[in-house]
């Protein structure tokens, strides 16, 4: 049995939830944990995920929506916002869902020397250690850019980067009706991985509908429970963009 802790924010109806893992299963490859909650394997499984946050208001509103469908998510966050946003960062964690990195000031690293993703990506990582007590294991390359030397450093710091297979287009101007439509238009694949930015005006509004509708047919799963059940290796330094 696994309790998660409420975070005392007035802006955010999200409660502490008590989850029970019904498996007792060893890390996937090594690398990543086993669901501390019960999944299908064999049911249909969708990963939203958000860039560019913490943003405090957007991320609380998110997380009220997932725990209103007893979903989670996945949130990319940039490093140096996560002290300035500390409360939402513990809330994604006391939600269930997951945080992960997003470099440090959303450069483009494929263009950064290997010392330079090394730290943007260790700065990412130990402020979110810092704030909320997680060992991150994946990251998002900014603009979804990647090359061979990012992966090498990735490899290094132990992440496995992550993009996506279906894009909301939020960050592009979007209306709520176009990110609902782009995402339920395009989720007929099981393991799709969601590209959304909570930083957005219209992304809020628009999980409004998005939540509700995919968990019709889908578990909302993270990043890292929907890597768990596939049948890819999973290891740090490969980028994946689905299960």
């Amino acid at each position: 049995m696994t309790t998660t802790t409420s975070i005392d924010i007035t802006t955010s109806t999200t409660t502490s939830t008590t989850v029970t893992s019904t498996t007792t299963a060893p890390m996937k490859d090594n690398f990543i944990p086993a669901p501390n909650r019960a999944i299908d394997p064999s049911k249909p499984m969708i990963a939203l995920t958000f860039d560019d946050g913490p943003t405090g208001k957007n991320t609380l509103t998110i997380l009220d929506l997932l725990t209103a469908s007893g979903g989670r998510a996945t949130f990319f966050n940039i490093g140096n916002s996560v002290e300035a946003n500390s409360a939402a960062a513990k809330a994604i964690v006391a939600q269930g869902s997951q945080i992960a990195g997003h470099s440090w000031t959303h450069s483009d690293l494929t263009g950064l020397s290997s010392a330079e993703i090394l730290s943007e990506m260790t700065r990412t990582r130990d402020v979110i250690k810092k704030v909320t007590g997680i060992d991150i294991t994946m990251f998002r390359p900014p603009y979804g850019s990647s090359n061979a030397n990012l992966l090498a450093v990735a490899k290094q710091v132990n992440e496995a980067a992550i993009n996506w297979s279906i894009d909301s287009n939020d960050w592009n101007g979007a209306s709520v009706d176009q990110i609902y439509n782009n995402i339920i238009n395009n989720a007929n694949k099981n393991g799709a991985i969601v590209l959304c930015h909570e930083n957005q005006a219209n992304t809020p509004e628009a999980m409004k509908k998005v939540i509700p509708e995919l968990a019709k047919t889908y578990q909302l799963v993270t990043v890292e429970e929907l890597l768990y059940y596939s049948t890819k290796t999973i290891s740090a330094g490969t980028l994946y963009n689905n299960k």
